[in-house]
């Protein structure tokens, strides 16, 4: 399978949400104290912004638009470090095909669930954060057209608890699937924004 390289601009982002991170090792932002997860349930509402990507099928090269998510999820502290966590997500987009002069454009539902694990790197108030997960994304353009398709992701970001029991998480990240008969997978690529209610220690100031 051949997988395309991430273009500069996505790369941009990247780095600039790493530079970002790298602000929250900083001991006078947040809290300097330890901050305790283990053991906390959460709910949240996310949005993704998700950039579009092309691949080719049987002569046509087909494109993915540009599109913003939207959905729920709940997720568990496994530890102070790790948490498991799933989503369901949903949108609109349109899937675009081209051969030679000829361009169709076709309006479709967007739908995703995923199951991730973050991992925190801190174990404070603030802290810079990877993710990766497995799940799917699924195209509807009508009742009887459509698809669904295996997906899998990785991102990295931030996550803070900015009251006792309010999170945010700002992530950068990539989500790779293949649509059926086409020669490469496409990237749907963007910031995610999380926020959350959470239950859990109460032994945090």
């Amino acid at each position: 399978m051949k997988y395309r390289m991430i273009s500069k601009k996505r790369f941009g982002f990247g780095v600039f949400l790493a530079v970002l991170s790298l602000f929250a090792l900083k001991p006078n932002i947040g809290n300097a104290e330890e901050w305790h997860r283990d053991g906390s349930v959460e709910m949240f509402l996310m949005g993704q912004m998700m950039g579009g990507d092309k691949t080719s099928s049987l002569g046509m090269t087909m494109e993915v638009d540009d599109c913003v998510v939207g959905g729920f999820g709940a997720g568990i502290c496994l530890t102070d470090y790790v948490n498991f966590n799933g989503e369901l997500y949903i949108g609109n987009t349109d899937i675009i095909a081209t051969s030679g002069g000829d361009r169709v454009k076709l309006g479709s539902k967007i739908k995703g669930g995923e199951l991730n694990l973050d991992v925190y790197l801190l174990k404070k108030r603030i802290t810079p954060m990877i993710t990766g997960g497995l799940g799917y994304v699924a195209f509807e353009v009508d009742e009887s057209t459509g698809e669904t398709d295996f997906a899998y992701n990785i991102g990295a970001g931030i996550r803070a608890e900015l009251r006792k029991h309010l999170l945010v998480k700002v992530i950068y990240r990539n989500t790779w699937t293949e649509l059926k008969d086409t020669d490469d997978p496409v990237m749907l690529d963007g910031i995610s924004f999380t926020i959350g209610f959470f239950t859990g220690p109460t032994d945090n100031n």
